[in-house]
């Protein structure tokens, strides 16, 4: 089993927040009552045990899960045997989809213009292995959907 390494594992220091948080937590919830709230203790044993009196402390322990899952995200866990490095053969690809509301014409029975685009995309980005790809869109004004990547 290959265990993760981190890339930024001084975000660890972070954790030692979580005992400073439930101990705030404890101080502030830590209530000054009087010591006997009712006149005798048969009214007490009688009383259910509500709900909320149960599960009182269910929102700190998940806030420090929260926080403890933040921070080992912050660290940035990374799993994998080495770099490598491939060489190989590609051409950069930039592909134009109009996304302007004349695509939503029913040309393409049962499917619009824009879903038929994209199916001819797919297809096309099946068959590239080595190839950079990005996706630019427009509708009056052009934005750069994704850069090229080899990641598609």
């Amino acid at each position: 089993m290959i265990l993760p390494h981190f890339q930024n594992p001084w975000a660890f220091v972070l954790l030692l927040l979580i005992p400073l948080l439930a101990w705030d937590y404890f101080q502030r919830h830590q209530k000054r009552r009087a010591s006997i709230r009712f006149p005798s203790l048969s009214v007490v044993k009688r009383m259910p045990q509500s709900t909320a009196y149960r599960f009182r402390h269910m929102l700190l322990f998940l806030r420090l899960a929260a926080v403890f899952l933040l921070v080992t995200a912050l660290a940035r866990p990374q799993q994998g045997e080495a770099l490598e490095e491939v060489s190989a053969q590609g051409v950069d690809i930039a592909l134009i989809l109009d996304i302007s509301s004349s695509m939503r014409t029913l040309d393409f029975k049962p499917k619009n213009r824009l879903v038929a685009a994209k199916k001819v995309i797919e297809d096309f980005i099946m068959g590239r292995k080595h190839d950079r790809i990005g996706l630019v869109v427009f509708a009056g004004h052009s934005y750069t959907q994704c850069p090229l990547t080899l990641d598609y």
